[in-house]
């Protein structure tokens, strides 16, 4: 044990000198505990936001209103009886869908014949939007066993079969084949995979050049600090556009999700790597040790799988929580990816994003290389 103490002195003041290291054991752990404060699943129920817009008033499809919002805690549904205000709402994203019972709903459903209640989906809250339609699917299949009243003194039993089917439910204005789970879930995956493969890349490149003494050996080159950062992070966005091209591909052969305008998913995939390995280089000239990289870089890729909207609908998240999240590369990344796969959206359509996206991984670029011509040139 001779010496111990003089080597635990040495290696925790190693450690505590990296500031960014400091900040990120402070502030991670109550960003995490804010982050899992709250049931994800109850906060959704309540949060929820869905009008009905009712185009055969009658008591059957009253009844059917109020069966379906049992479903659902808190004031989640309304009725909406003005269509230019339901239509504005949906489009500034205030509500997350509108059903639409069509005319002559009651009349088919005593009739026996099949009829579709419409879903008109928020094309701004699509994580909560492809939610709340699974929902209702799943509610619709407990629709068949209500009891209905054609009259005063007669109950009679509807249940499912040829003679009596069920409501179906028809998503308005998207393809269904493009309006689930998978299609959902694979351009977050896709977003999510290159930033755990570029931040753990980049963000310890040069720790480990420092630590194995190569990087004096760079420096002391003719090579310029441009061409040193660029090369680090051209070698792992190639790695991230690989890895892009197999995770797309995985999902069209494998979960058959219609991948649409794949040029332009790897355009934007290139610019959000880029985002991504902008702010690995800065964590990795920053940090003194691969230890310390690694431990800043797990925390914010924890951060950001959490609250980037990859599994839980940013839009639900409290107190504004979910507009901070959008400043962070990988929730613009998956948010415009789903709009293209979704929705089949255009260069026009997410321009915002790419803008913001290119502006973050040049800034993120171009402080890299002054830190590093300010501490090593």
């Amino acid at each position: 044990m001779k010496g111990f103490g003089v080597l635990f002195q040495i290696e925790m003041k190693q450690i505590l000198r990296s500031r960014i290291f400091l900040v990120s054991i402070v502030m991670i752990p109550f960003i995490m505990l804010f982050i899992f404060s709250f049931d994800p699943g109850n906060f959704f129920l309540k949060n929820v936001k869905v009008v009905f817009y009712n185009s055969d008033p009658s008591p059957l499809s009253a009844l059917f209103i109020k069966f379906v919002s049992s479903f659902f805690k808190g004031e989640n549904f309304k009725l909406m009886e003005d269509k230019n205000k339901m239509e504005e709402e949906l489009s500034q994203g205030n509500i997350d869908g509108v059903i639409v019972i069509p005319k002559g709903f009651a009349d088919a459903i005593l009739k026996g014949k099949k009829i579709d209640l419409e879903y008109i989906p928020s094309v701004k809250n699509l994580h909560t939007s492809i939610y709340v339609y699974r929902v209702l699917k799943s509610i619709l299949e407990e629709f068949a066993y209500v009891v209905f009243v054609r009259n005063p003194k007669v109950m009679e039993e509807f249940t499912q079969s040829p003679q009596h089917p069920i409501p179906g439910l028809k998503v308005v204005g998207i393809a269904e084949r493009n309006f689930n789970y998978p299609a959902l879930m694979v351009p977050g995956l896709t977003g999510l995979l290159a930033l755990l493969t570029i931040m753990i890349g980049v963000g310890t490149t040069m720790t480990r050049e420092k630590e194995k003494g190569t990087l004096d050996v760079l420096i002391m080159s003719s090579i310029s600090s441009v061409s040193l950062i660029l090369a680090k992070i051209l070698v792992h966005t190639v790695i991230g556009i690989f890895e892009t091209i197999i995770l797309l591909m995985g999902g069209r052969f494998l979960l058959h999700v219609n991948i649409r305008n794949p040029l332009l998913i790897l355009s934007l995939m290139v610019l959000g790597i880029l985002s991504y390995a902008g702010v690995g280089i800065l964590i990795s000239l920053l940090s003194r040790s691969s230890e310390v990289s690694l431990t800043v870089i797990a925390s914010l890729t924890f951060l950001m799988i959490m609250g980037s909207g990859v599994f839980f609908p940013i839009e639900n998240m409290p107190y504004h929580f979910g507009e901070l999240m959008t400043l962070i590369p990988l929730t613009r990344v998956v948010m415009a990816l789903r709009r293209i796969v979704i929705l089949g959206y255009g260069i026009r359509e997410i321009i915002h994003s790419v803008e913001y996206l290119g502006a973050f991984s040049v800034v993120s670029t171009m402080l890299g290389i002054w830190i590093f011509k300010v501490k090593y040139r």
